[in-house]
């Protein structure tokens, strides 16, 4: 032993939310490594102290693709901890899902943030037909066998918190906010010079109202096509759709079909690209599926209203996502009976700037409660010597 404090975080697809974990653990650790397949930053970079050790990224284009990356990415970590990194602490996010049974094959002082509760999500995803396949109650088994191993689990809402607690024996389980990255509020970029109109050939004149992410079976992204095609006569509104997955083709088709020339679908965009599109954002769009409606919240929210936009939110009005937006009037959320009225305050904010301009400033002072300080709560947690859950 070297006498020197040493930690490895682990998270597939690594974004700004657990790059920020990772930076405050630097402050408290002399070594830190960040086992990884991809690293997406978006402002905030890795502190230069952090090593990053690649693995396999998390791929998204089917199931399959989805359950080989996370075996093989499980496989990869647990080699690393066991051969490479033998004397580090580690601590953990949900992706590979199967990191929560780590304990099973390493004996050190080990920590868990549980965004995605397995096996429950695989029910909910319809992956599993319900809770009394053999699979899930095995995995049932193993997790409350496994969990009762780590130093502290965290989680990131009072209702996921519940759903963790059936693997705990019903013990306390700390519950920590997401936070914006606090980079966007700079992304004021003159409209002139953006780079994602200029790429794209938009008219920098219009109001944008954009969507980006998954077009997930459970996102209603599809509601945008119907208030673009009851806006269709409106040139000052243009709205644009990025992401990929399984609804994909029905947005690209549905533009097609429903002559929408005030929509445009659009892959990812990369880093630099992202950060301007933010920035050319005028209204947000966030949805939350239903199985996840009433324990999480999309990250993507949060940097919505770091950046000051008014956000509309296709979700339950009684989900996570609807109390957030709701209670701090950053937004207004509707489902598919009500699309409607989604039309009528679109219409209020492209022409009423007093209209604007509240739910802008609701939405920008609604992120100062949500900070990256949240952090280093998951720090403190892992550096108690006693455990924070068991």
């Amino acid at each position: 032993m070297d006498g020197k404090k040493k930690i490895v975080l682990v998270n597939q697809h690594t974004a700004y939310l657990f790059i920020d974990v990772t930076n405050a653990f630097a402050k408290h650790y002399d070594e830190v490594v960040l086992i990884a397949g991809v690293v997406h930053p978006l402002g905030n970079e890795l502190d230069s102290k952090v090593t990053v050790q690649p693995i396999v990224p998390y791929n998204v284009t089917n199931i399959f693709t989805r359950a080989l990356s996370w075996l093989i990415g499980f496989i990869q970590v647990i080699w690393y901890l066991f051969f490479k990194y033998r004397t580090h602490e580690v601590f953990l996010y949900s992706n590979p899902p199967l990191l929560s049974f780590t304990p099973f094959f390493l004996k050190r002082k080990m920590s868990h943030l549980i965004v995605d509760v397995y096996p429950d999500a695989f029910v909910t995803a319809g992956i599993l037909k319900s809770k009394k396949t053999i699979i899930f109650k095995i995995w049932k088994f193993l997790n409350t066998k496994a969990l009762k191993k780590f130093h502290s689990i965290s989680t990131i809402t009072n209702a996921m918190a519940e759903k963790v607690q059936q693997y705990t024996e019903g013990r306390g389980i700390p519950v920590v906010n997401l936070w914006t990255d606090q980079s966007v509020g700079s992304y004021t970029i003159n409209r002139n010079q953006n780079l994602f109109f200029k790429k794209h050939g938009l008219d920098p004149n219009k109001t944008y109202i954009i969507y980006s992410g998954n077009l997930g079976k459970g996102h209603d992204v599809q509601y945008l096509l119907d208030i673009a095609m009851a806006m269709k006569e409106n040139d000052k509104v243009f709205f644009v759709i990025a992401g990929e997955g399984f609804k994909k083709k029905m947005i690209k088709d549905g533009i097609v079909r429903l002559e929408l020339n005030n929509c445009i679908w659009l892959p990812y965009q990369d880093k630099e690209l992202f950060k301007h599109m933010l920035a050319a954002t005028d209204i947000g769009v966030v949805t939350i599926d239903e199985p996840n409606a009433y324990v999480s919240i999309p990250s993507k929210t949060f940097n919505i209203m770091g950046a000051g936009k008014p956000i509309i939110c296709f979700g339950k009005k009684d989900s996570e996502l609807g109390k957030l937006v709701n209670d701090n009037k950053a937004g207004e959320i509707y489902t598919g009976k009500d699309l409607s009225d989604c039309v009528s305050f679109v219409e209020k904010l492209v022409n009423n700037q007093e209209v604007y301009r509240y739910y802008s400033y609701n939405s920008k002072q609604a992120s100062k409660m949500y900070t990256s300080k949240n952090a280093e709560k998951f720090v403190s947690m892992h550096l108690k010597e006693k455990r924070e859950c068991f």
